[in-house]
């Protein structure tokens, strides 16, 4: 592996790799809806973090059969930590990803800051329903 990206870039570490996006407003209808494939992201979740290697070499051949499997395993280790909380965000790593964009130069025509944008641009509300359900 060339760059541990969390290790080597700690701007980038503890950023979700996986993101679930919707537009508001959100219906009752498409919010259950969420809701379930929260619950099914966050079981594949467990799954990869607890098992990798199984997890790894089964995406390898199905999705990547040309790849080096030990490339997909050494991917799979290595995003664990953008998974790990079940598709949890907070303030910090939120604003991580904002600033990151930024320096990328993705351009949203406006700035935005995290604790502010809280239950407005991002939310826990939907990983929270997915758990107590």
């Amino acid at each position: 592996m060339l760059v541990s990206i969390g290790d080597d870039f700690p701007q980038v570490a503890r950023q979700p790799y996986l993101v679930l996006v919707a537009k508001k407003p959100i219906k009752d209808t498409t919010s259950d809806l969420i809701i379930r494939t929260v619950r099914a992201l966050q079981a594949a979740s467990t799954t990869l973090t607890d098992s990798p290697e199984p997890t790894a070499r089964t995406i390898q051949t199905q999705f990547f059969p040309k790849a080096d499997p030990d490339g997909i395993v050494a991917a799979v280790k290595a995003m664990s930590s953008g998974i790990a909380e079940g598709g949890k965000l907070d303030v910090a790593g939120f604003q991580n990803l904002l600033t990151f964009s930024a320096e990328v130069g993705a351009d949203f025509g406006k700035s935005f800051d995290a604790k502010t944008s809280e239950d407005d641009l991002w939310t826990n509300h939907f990983v929270d329903a997915a758990k107590a359900k």
